[in-house]
C-alpha cells in the first residue's frame, strides 16, 4: 500500500533527523506496548518531571510531524495541502489531522487523518470515535513549520 510505504520513509527520515542532531528519544522504543494508553517507558518513569514533560512534549512533536508528511507525501498534488487541526493526546499515542487538498477535479477536500500507535487511518468512522470532541495538544503551527522547512 503506497501510504504505508510512504509512512515508512516518513519514519526514517525523523529517526535519521534525530540520530543526525543528536536526540535521543527512548519512547520511541515505547510506542507499542500492552495497547493502554498512557503507558510511559522507563526513560520518562526514572527521568525528573520538568525532563519527562520534555520527552513527551518532543514524542507529540514528532507524531504530528510523522502523520502530516505522510499524508502530504501521499497526495496526488502534495503543495496542495492545508493544515486545519493537527492535534496529539498526552502520550503520543493518537494523532487526529484535519486537512484541505487539491481533489482530482481542482477543488480542494476537507479530509481527517487519525494515527492510532503507528497505523493510519482516513475513515471519518474513525476520525469520529478518536477525535471528535476530544481536548488534545494542539500542534497545527509546529506542524506548519516542520513541513515548510522541508520543501
Amino acid at each position: 500500500m503506497r501510504l504505508e510505504r510512504v509512512y515508512m520513509k516518513t519514519w526514517k527520515w525523523v529517526v535519521g533527523g534525530l540520530v543526525a542532531t543528536g536526540i535521543v528519544l527512548p519512547l520511541i522504543a515505547g510506542l507499542g506496548g500492552d495497547g493502554k494508553s498512557g503507558q510511559k517507558t522507563e526513560a520518562i518513569k526514572n527521568a525528573t518531571p520538568a525532563d519527562a514533560e520534555k520527552q513527551l512534549a518532543e514524542m507529540r512533536y514528532y507524531q504530528g510531524v510523522i502523520l502530516a508528511k505522510t499524508i502530504k507525501n501521499s497526495l496526488k498534488n502534495p503543495s496542495s495541502m492545508q493544515l486545519e487541526r493537527v492535534s496529539v493526546n498526552e502520550d503520543g499515542s493518537l494523532v487526529c489531522m484535519a486537512y484541505r487538498a487539491q481533489n482530482g477535479f481542482g477543488g480542494m477536500d476537507l479530509a481527517p487523518a487519525v494515527m492510532i500507535r503507528g497505523k493510519i487511518s482516513n475513515d471519518g468512522n474513525v476520525w469520529d470515535k478518536n477525535c471528535k470532541g476530544k481536548s488534545m495538544y494542539n500542534l497545527k503551527e509546529e506542524v506548519e513549520i516542520a513541513l515548510a522547512g522541508s520543501r
